[in-house]
């Protein structure tokens, strides 16, 4: 069967990373970027849906993550799926102790 004309590298790669999460913890699936800012060292931080954070960071060869390096690259990974290590170990969300803030 022929691919469709419309498969392109990432959409296929976007499909994937779908079929991971659906198939994970809805916990850990419903878990998205929902802003970035930078630490003290100027990496980024990736603030998670959850309540967690995640650090960001492009340090090549070992962590290729260049889409942090533009406004425009990080602008395009808000709302982008991942991974919560912290959720996956059921580590407590920081201030998030049943006591009022």
């Amino acid at each position: 069967m022929k691919a469709s004309a419309s498969t392109t590298p990432t959409s296929r790669t976007n499909a994937a990373a779908a079929n991971r999460f659906a198939s994970e913890d809805s916990a850990v699936a419903a878990v998205t970027i929902t802003g970035l800012h930078q630490d003290e060292e100027g990496q980024w931080i990736a603030t998670l849906s959850c309540g967690h954070t995640r650090h960001m960071r492009h340090t090549p060869p070992w962590q290729i993550r260049a889409w942090t390096q533009t406004p425009q690259g990080r602008a395009a990974q808000l709302g982008a799926p991942l991974v919560c290590r912290l959720c996956e170990r059921g580590e407590p969300v920081p201030g998030d102790d049943g006591e009022a803030a």
